[in-house]
Order: C-alpha cells, then sequence, then structure tokens
C-alpha cells in the first residue's frame, strides 16, 4: 500500500486528489494539510511515501516545505512531488533544486465545461469544411463545473466536434446539451448525420483506429478520449442509428460530488494466464503500483524504472517475455527508441506505449513503429487489463 500525504491550500483540489487515490486499491491518503508547515508536521508524523506538495501556498511554501523534508534524515524515505499550474517554470526548478523527486502539472480545478466546448466549437467552425453544419449549445443556467483538467478536456470537445463536423459535411446540425443528473454533470454531443456502421462502432473505442484520410481530423482516437474520460472518474457511451445520426454521452462527476463513482458498462479486464510482461517506466511509484495490480490479474510481471536494463534483458533472451509495456517519456531512453530496439530484437513483440499525453504526431510514429497499442495516463488498471487481453486474444 503507497501512502499518500496532500499538502495544498485549495480544499478542492485536495478532494479531487482524494477522489482519484480512494479509486485505487494499493494507494490511501494518510493525511492533508493546507499549509506548508502543517504539511512537515504531517510528514514528520504518518511518514509517507509520497508526498504531494504545492508549491504556492500561506504560511511555508512547497519550495521550502520540500527543502525541510529532504533535510530531515527521519523523513528519508518520503518521496515529495511538487503540483503546479503552470508546467516547467523557474518554480518548479526551485523545487527540484530543493529535492523534490518529480513534479505534477496541477492544473486540477474546478473547470467550465461550458466555457472550454464554446472556445473549441468557435475554433473548429472557422475551418472551411466545417461551415455547413450548424451547431447549438443548450444548457441551464448554474450547471456545476467539474474537476479535472482544462486542456484534457478541451481535447475531447475538438475530437468528438471535429468528428460531428465531418459527418455532417454536406449540411446538417448539431445539438450540445448539458445537464445536472444527480452527482453527475451529463453532456450529450447529437448529430444528424449518416450515423455509425455498426462495425465501426463497435472498434471506435480501440487504440488508433480512425476512419479519416491522412491529413484530417485531430489525429486522436476516440481511445483517447475513453482515457481521459476515466482518468477525470468519468464515462463515455455512445448510440447511433445509420440515416438517423449519432449521440455520444459523456458524464462527468460534479465539484461537489467529485467522490462519486461514476462507470459505463464495460467487460471487467479477463483473468491473465500467466503471460510474462516487462514493465518500463522510470517512476519506481508507479513501477511497483503496476506491477502488483497486473499481478493480481495474473501476469508474471517484471518491472524496471531504466530502459537500458529493460534492453539489456532483452538481448540476454529476447524470448524472456511475451509483451513490453513502456512509458513514452523518460529521460535516458524514450519509449519509442525502447520500443524500436526491442522490435529489432524480435519483430514479433507486442509494445503497449503509456503517455500523460498524446499528440498526432506520437500516434502516427507509434502506427509505423508497430505499437500494439497506446494507453493515456493516468491509465486504469482494468484499461491495461484489456489492451493486453485483446492482444493476447488476436495472437
Amino acid at each position: 500500500m503507497i501512502r499518500v500525504l496532500l499538502v495544498d491550500d485549495q480544499a478542492l483540489i485536495r478532494a479531487g486528489f482524494r477522489a482519484l487515490i480512494d479509486a485505487e486499491d494499493d494507494l490511501t491518503v494518510v493525511g492533508e494539510a493546507a499549509n506548508g508547515a502543517d504539511g512537515v508536521a504531517l510528514a514528520a508524523r504518518y511518514l509517507p511515501d509520497v508526498a504531494l506538495v504545492d508549491i504556492q501556498m500561506p504560511v511555508l511554501d512547497g519550495i521550502e516545505a520540500t527543502r525541510r523534508i529532504v533535510a530531515d534524515p527521519r523523513l528519508a524515505s518520503v518521496r515529495v512531488v511538487i503540483l503546479t499550474n503552470y508546467g516547467i517554470d523557474e518554480h518548479v526548478y526551485d523545487g527540484l533544486r530543493a529535492g523534490a523527486a518529480g513534479f505534477l502539472v496541477k492544473d486540477t480545478e474546478p473547470v467550465d465545461l461550458l466555457q472550454g466546448l464554446s472556445n473549441t466549437i468557435a475554433v473548429l467552425q472557422s475551418k472551411a469544411r466545417h461551415k455547413a453544419a450548424a451547431i447549438a449549445v443548450h444548457a441551464p443556467p448554474g450547471l456545476p463545473r467539474v474537476f479535472g483538467f482544462s486542456g484534457e478536456l478541451n481535447q475531447i470537445w475538438a475530437n468528438l466536434i471535429d468528428n460531428a463536423l465531418d459527418a455532417l459535411e454536406e449540411g446538417g446540425r448539431i445539438e450540445v446539451t448539458a445537464s445536472r443528473e444527480g452527482p453527475k454533470v451529463a453532456v450529450r454531443i447529437i448529430d444528424n448525420g449518416p450515423g455509425i456502421p455498426d462495425k465501426v462502432r463497435d472498434r471506435i473505442f480501440d487504440p488508433f483506429f480512425t476512419t479519416k484520410p491522412q491529413g484530417l481530423g485531430t489525429g486522436l482516437g476516440l481511445s483517447v478520449v475513453d482515457g481521459i474520460m476515466k482518468s477525470h472518474g468519468g464515462a463515455v457511451t455512445v448510440e447511433s442509428r445509420r440515416g438517423v445520426g449519432t449521440v455520444f454521452k459523456l458524464y462527468f462527476p460534479a465539484t461537489e460530488n467529485r467522490g462519486a463513482s461514476v462507470s459505463a458498462e464495460k467487460p471487467a479486464p479477463a483473468h491473465a494466464q500467466g503471460q510474462r510482461l516487462l514493465y518500463v517506466d522510470d517512476d519506481a511509484a508507479l513501477v511497483r503500483l503496476v506491477v502488483r495490480k497486473l499481478t493480481r490479474l495474473g501476469y508474471t510481471v517484471t518491472g524496471v524504472e531504466d530502459p537500458e536494463q529493460a534492453l539489456e534483458l532483452l538481448k540476454q533472451d529476447p524470448a524472456a517475455f511475451d509483451a513490453v509495456v513502456s512509458d513514452l517519456s523518460m529521460p535516458r531512453m524514450p519509449g519509442f527508441e525502447l520500443g524500436r530496439r526491442i522490435l529489432e530484437l524480435r519483430p514479433s513483440m507486442p509494445i503497449v506505449i503509456t503517455s500523460g499525453f498524446v499528440r498526432p504526431e506520437d500516434e502516427e510514429r507509434a502506427r509505423e513503429l508497430g505499437v500494439r497499442a497506446f494507453i493515456l495516463k493516468p491509465q486504469t488498471i482494468d484499461e491495461l487489463g484489456n489492451a493486453l487481453n485483446r492482444i493476447f486474444s488476436e495472437g
């Protein structure tokens, strides 16, 4: 069990992280603090495995709190991860120099879905090929915000609205409705296009599946939309009838109900038959967590933090593993480069890449390399298990 301390002056931020952590069997929150001074005191009291520490807080900021935790020999086992809203900047570098093991772009805040949706629609409608369709948005006043990452949510709108507009290239109508449904905010994207063929609908959430010609669309498959929804504690479903149209339904936990469970009907990952996996990620805590969870699903898992070590294991015996799961962004060797070298050793090796963000060029390179699946972080073990089960079922 990985024990986590949350240190952030915003209660909603702490509630969001607590909900995400509580959803995992091998993670638990041991304490919360609203300022750096209390965070240092709780670190000494609870000795957590990981302390998530916001950079900017009253009383004692996150950089000084990190410095004090790292300098205390009693807290040598505590791994500090600093939280920031702004990506890599001078504050992040200061935190890393103070001894933080890493940083996490927080950007988890109450998000106005309608604002991001409206901005995305305006951009997409400005494209010449999208001027034939009309779009209407309907939402009641006072719609709750959702707790999440605005950039990732905008990826959802860009993908789904772009797909609907492409389906209506000869003209038509898209209706977007948002409403409160119990503890959830529900968004429906409805078009009166030709509908999705059954054989396509059954595969649209598969990694890399697309019906668009090269050069059109965002380059993000609906598997990415599905992954983003899961990482926000939400769910997405699709209904479609030929000649009538398509409805995508998305469900988000509202901010005041962030801990509520939201799920779509989906099969649980099939129990493995002892297949041998090599899991590679430079995040040691994540390696330990994923190894334990995949082992519970029936896999035999070897976890390593160094891609060079992973490559050496395969050089010694290219047949030692049945599949490799690797992070994309690693300092010593990117996941694509590791995958390329592995495929030189064993061209038939199934490779799964995980990443916190999928750019169109990443997806294209994965196809060219022969990667079998691309999983968006923070992936659920169910999602990774289903991808592996699909790969082994295909043979």
